[in-house]
């Protein structure tokens, strides 16, 4: 199939559990670092950062780390719905393929790019990157959203 032809295929669907999986791999990488460490206590799974929190052996940067991580996956849980329903608006509204694509590519990009900068973030400049970075990831599904508003509007009159 021509690269032309690929693109304008409706692809974005994909990109809903590709984000969902992209929240979830800061959570399974805490639980691996922790169960590692100190060993995992999966009957008070949302104890573990306390518990390390409190342990005079806990290394700081072991336990920034597993902040970040924390951190990490809230905000993915919390740019989930936002994605999610930006997508089926956008195949509602009647989005071009190519142009929901792209915007699913560079969501999904930038949402991996965010992670790594999160988690490797240790400078105030670093942070402020991280911040940029989730700025311009949530331009998109908003981008989304009001294209297809438009769009829509467009269909009814």
């Amino acid at each position: 199939m021509p690269a032309a032809s690929f693109i304008d295929t409706p692809l974005s669907f994909f990109s809903i559990p590709l984000i969902w999986l992209a929240a979830q791999a800061p959570a399974r990488m805490r639980v691996n670092a922790i169960n590692g460490k100190v060993g995992y206590n999966n009957l008070a799974p949302r104890k573990n950062i306390e518990r390390l929190e409190k342990d005079p052996n806990t290394d700081k940067e072991f336990l920034n780390r597993i902040i970040r991580l924390e951190g990490a996956h809230q905000n993915g849980l919390e740019a989930f719905p936002l994605w999610a329903v930006a997508v089926i608006a956008g195949n509602v509204g009647g989005m071009e393929n190519r142009t929901l694509n792209i915007c699913s590519a560079l969501y999904v990009a930038g949402r991996f790019l965010y992670i790594y900068v999160y988690l490797n973030q240790k400078t105030r400049a670093q942070s402020i990157m991280r911040t940029g970075v989730w700025a311009l990831t949530t331009a998109i599904p908003l981008y989304v959203l009001v294209h297809s508003a438009i769009i829509r509007r467009r269909w009814t009159y």
